[in-house]
């Protein structure tokens, strides 16, 4: 596969570790790559959920893959500062369709205040049964 260029516009999927397609981020700008990683931006970009529900990222976010890490990130660029998003996901992979990874559904993510919440699937899902929203799991 050919590594893109700077400039260039890349689709990205998740999949959940039973195969199944997560979302898509239909056009990611690539800002930088490597070998074994690449740097993007994404602003106002269109993401469809598994559902087919759409919705437009409403913030510029700087993204960041490598084909041997576990774990991804997102900077999110608001206007009360940047706010991080780790995923604890499998190492990307390009190839024709998208930038893919699996996402194992643990999460951190840290404030512009420097606060860190760490989250999981199965908290949003506890949480949701009783009619709450995500909680996290921890609070460092």
């Amino acid at each position: 596969m050919r590594i893109p260029k700077e400039g260039d516009y890349v689709a990205i999927q998740s999949y959940k570790h039973d195969g199944s397609l997560h979302r898509t981020w239909r056009d990611t700008m690539v800002l930088k790559t490597s070998e074994d990683a690449i740097i993007g931006c994404n602003d106002h970009t269109l993401v469809t959920e598994s559902d087919g529900r759409r919705w437009l990222t409403r913030e510029p976010a700087i993204v960041y893959f490598h084909k041997h890490y576990w774990f991804n990130v997102i900077a999110m660029i608001r206007e009360g500062g940047v706010s991080y998003y780790c995923n604890l996901a499998s190492p990307s992979v390009l190839d024709q369709e998208a930038l893919k990874y699996i996402d194992y559904d643990l999460d951190v993510k840290v404030f512009p205040d420097g606060r860190s919440v760490c989250s999981t699937w199965m908290n949003t899902r506890r949480t949701a049964a009783n009619g709450n929203t995500r909680q996290p799991l921890t609070v460092f």
